[in-house]
């Protein structure tokens, strides 16, 4: 999900009532997670593995470990509002995260991964 999908009002409580049942109802949570979330996931790997590919992220650097590096926090800020989820917040992970696995400082990846 993006930060305007987590903060469009009209999805964000079913969307609290389904990650709450996946939860606690291991089968549910299965079927969400073939179902709607992998295809997700799939495609920001994509990204990023064409960005390994570009050599904008290091040869050894498993996409997804950054996707769910860069999703992580976003999901953990919607889910338990430890703080405003703004554009802001995901520029700010986009930005350190790959350049953290890579080995490099923010704003040193050729091309950006964005």
């Amino acid at each position: 999900m993006t930060v305007d999908e987590f903060n469009d009002e009209r999805y964000e409580a079913p969307a609290r009532a389904l990650t709450a049942a996946g939860a606690t109802d291991p089968e549910l949570g299965a079927s969400f997670n073939e179902r709607l979330l992998e295809p997700q996931l799939a495609l920001y790997e994509g990204r990023l593995s064409a960005a390994r590919e570009a050599g904008q992220l290091a040869a050894d650097v498993d996409p997804r470990l950054v996707v769910e590096m860069l999703l992580g926090p976003l999901t953990h800020r919607w889910l338990l509002r430890t703080g405003p989820l703004t554009h802001a917040y995901a520029d700010e992970l986009v930005d350190r995260v790959p350049a953290g696995v890579s080995g490099r400082a923010p704003g040193d990846l050729p091309g950006g991964v964005a």
